[in-house]
């Protein structure tokens, strides 16, 4: 057997620890709620994504598909969950409720980034596809063809948020200007 895992949170001024959860199974991503890491989401392999609070687990909800990653838009509370479909699931944080998923052209949606500055949307897939959604009118923006034959492994924008960098599954980084065609 395995032991169950636990995620321990520490201060580095003090190197003191400031909590730990034990969790139900495997974690494939997190994403912080709060500015002080008190509310945490953790989406698991069993399909369920873990809400905690300081005092411990709030809440579980299951997602239909199998997800591959997480992405908070802290201006409307959309949790993005990137699955294994062609679907990204949007769970409303403040109305507790699905919104209806955005479509991609691509099956397999890897990771997702939140633009800081204007809230664009990147979905980077398993065909060396990004395509960028504008949650304000929930519809794809533009696409993004990387290398050929090549996952996209991570997608994430500057703190600028004009600048794009995306890894490949063959090791390479490549930055974009998001304002070039």
């Amino acid at each position: 057997g395995t032991y169950p895992p636990i995620i321990k949170c520490f201060t580095t001024s003090d190197m003191a620890m400031k909590f730990q959860r034990g969790l139900t199974c495997e974690v494939i991503a997190m994403e912080t709620l709060s500015n002080d890491y008190g509310k945490l989401v953790f989406l698991q392999s069993d399909r369920t994504l873990n809400f905690h609070a300081p005092y411990g687990t709030h809440y579980s909800v299951r997602v239909p598909t199998f997800g591959r990653d997480l992405a908070y838009n802290w201006d409307n509370c959309d949790l993005y969950v990137a699955a294994s479909g062609n679907e990204v699931y949007r769970l409303n944080l403040e109305t507790g409720q699905f919104k209806e998923p955005f479509q991609t052209s691509f099956v397999g949606c890897n990771k997702l980034h939140v633009n800081p500055v204007h809230q664009l949307l990147c979905c980077g897939g398993d065909n060396s596809l990004c395509e960028f959604w504008d949650p304000r009118s929930r519809k794809a923006v533009s696409k993004l063809a990387v290398d050929k034959g090549v996952q996209i492994t991570a997608v994430k924008f500057d703190s600028d948020g004009l600048t794009l960098g995306v890894g490949t599954s063959a090791g390479v980084v490549h930055l974009f200007d998001i304002r070039s065609s």
